[in-house]
């Protein structure tokens, strides 16, 4: 009776949306955005100002996650995507409550609407191991195309220019922008490579970038470049070789997760007694909900563990 109800309670609010035309994605969208550009009080500026001088609370975990999010989906072009991000998670929430009530556990409808939640976070922060490999194969190719071409003709410029058939997106636009900024906005060439190193958050990049700065007075200084760009076929070595190592804490934990997912199952067949009191007693309610709870939280830390091997400032 009770997945009836919370089932024609979603259909309503559905077919509610439906009637009146009402976009959620418009709703949380303004609503998101609203709050982003809303006036700070005095107040919450001080709170901001010694945030960095105390323990972080779980409101401030929360906000570096949402920001973590918002950092990735930029870098991989996909800002817009947040607000979808938002709604299927809080669709998510809902359905994970409502799973609780339908089992009749207060305790697992509040698990499982915080684990899933963070599933699609989750998914926004693996992808991002990917981004970073094919932006590494990018950078190396452009950078060493563009540095040999530097070495022969020492003008940064025309070396970008003539190379820009070999580079390709997300760094192409990068390298574009450059070039309007050189030929249209202003002559200085280091400061415009001041801003180009700002742009893809990659140290050997940067470092790319600064030490042209200091090649534009001494020239000599050129002949260090090929070494800044063979540090990008040095992380794809090492990540090629430890690419199955790198994943294999997660894979390890989600194998445990699953096996230990099917205790209760297996408690079925072995003696049902087990299972009444697991499944219909206070204390087998909150059993489950805290195995469950464990899982996602052994998840999140694998998930934050695995990322590709990378230079660090």
């Amino acid at each position: 009776m009770t997945a009836l109800l919370m089932l024609a309670f979603m259909f309503a609010v559905y077919g509610f949306f439906n009637l009146f035309n009402i976009n959620i994605i418009e709703i949380a969208d303004d609503f998101i955005s609203a709050s982003e550009n809303s006036t700070k009080s005095i107040q919450s500026v001080i709170i901001a100002a010694n945030a960095g001088a105390r323990r972080k609370g779980f409101l401030s975990k929360i906000q570096v996650f949402f920001a973590e999010t918002k950092r990735i989906l930029a870098a991989t072009n996909r800002t817009g995507f947040f607000t979808t991000l938002c709604v299927i998670s809080v669709a998510l929430l809902f359905i994970g409550f409502a799973i609780g009530i339908i089992c009749n556990n207060p305790f697992l409808s509040l698990v499982l609407a915080g684990g899933l939640a963070v599933i699609p976070f989750w998914l926004v922060k693996l992808s991002e191991n990917n981004y970073q490999n094919n932006l590494n194969d990018e950078l190396e190719t452009a950078l060493s195309v563009i540095t040999t071409s530097y070495i022969r003709n020492n003008n940064i410029s025309k070396a970008i220019e003539e190379n820009m058939h070999h580079i390709n997106p997300p760094v192409q636009d990068v390298f574009e922008r450059f070039l309007v900024e050189t030929k249209y906005i202003s002559s200085s060439i280091p400061d415009a490579l001041l801003r180009l190193s700002t742009r893809i958050n990659n140290v050997i990049f940067e470092e790319w970038c600064l030490e042209l700065i200091a090649c534009q007075d001494n020239r000599n200084l050129k002949y260090t470049l090929p070494d800044i760009v063979g540090k990008f076929g040095n992380v794809r070595m090492i990540n090629g070789t430890m690419g199955v190592d790198i994943y294999e804490p997660l894979r390890e934990l989600l194998i445990t997760s699953g096996i230990l997912l099917c205790f209760p199952i297996m408690i079925y067949f072995l003696n049902a007694d087990w299972f009444s009191i697991l499944i219909n007693t206070w204390v087998g309610k909150l059993t489950l909900a805290c195995q469950i709870l464990v899982v996602f939280i052994g998840i999140n830390a694998g998930i934050r563990i695995t990322k590709p091997i990378a230079y660090e400032r």
